[in-house]
């Protein structure tokens, strides 16, 4: 909870500082959690507070902001979004929904666009053609 709350302040500011926040809390969890039985809520907290604040340095953001959004740890947005998610019977991500029809979880691409190209007949609208792969051409001789 704590670090989709500061996630949220950091979207305030900016969706870019969002992801880059996201991306590292993604890759670097045992720097959040600590090893074994050493874990800490307390220092997890305070790990995830300077990572924000640091992502929110590099990007020029407004710190002060952005700490007093922090200290308040206000969850009732995240919670908002939990209830949402319950209420549409979404329990893990990725999770879409194309014309009503809901995707749970990741699929390969082609599939996902079979789905959008459905739900743009239905709606009468022709789908773009798809996108020619271009095989891998083999380097030129030199000289050439």
């Amino acid at each position: 909870m704590h670090a989709a709350v500061n996630a949220n302040c950091l979207a305030a500011q900016s969706a870019d500082v969002y992801w880059n926040y996201v991306d590292y809390l993604h890759s670097h969890g045992q720097e959040i959690n600590g090893e074994g039985q050493e874990r800490d809520p307390q220092k997890s907290f305070a790990a995830l507070d300077r990572i924000a604040k640091d992502e929110a340095t590099v990007a020029k953001l407004d710190l002060g902001s952005l700490t007093a959004c922090i200290a308040k740890q206000d969850e009732s947005k995240v919670k908002e979004s939990q209830n949402q998610a319950e209420a549409l019977g979404i329990d893990g991500t990725p999770a879409l929904f194309i014309e009503g029809e809901r995707i749970n979880g990741a699929m390969p691409e082609e599939q996902l666009w079979m789905v959008i190209d459905r739900a743009l007949r239905a709606a009468g609208e022709q789908p773009p053609p798809p996108e020619k792969q271009e095989p891998a051409s083999a380097p030129k001789p030199a000289g050439q």
